[in-house]
């Protein structure tokens, strides 16, 4: 009964965790929606995607060396 409950425990864990980054994108999304022009240039389109890469590698690496 235990392995269950812990398989029912690591479930919930995982779907919390997941639903978690859906309310992530969401306000990232909504952020930059309300901050860009409502045409942007050719080369924001390019860059910005990239720019996001970055930070967020840079965040992730930051967390993982703090911890």
């Amino acid at each position: 009964m235990s392995w269950v409950l812990a398989f029912a425990g690591f479930a919930m864990l995982v779907i919390f965790h997941e639903a978690g980054h859906f309310a992530v994108v969401a306000w990232f999304g909504a952020v930059f929606a309300a901050l860009l022009p409502p045409d942007p240039p050719l080369w924001l389109d390019i860059a910005l995607p990239a720019l996001i890469l970055v930070q967020e590698t840079f965040w992730y690496a930051l967390v993982a060396l703090a911890f």
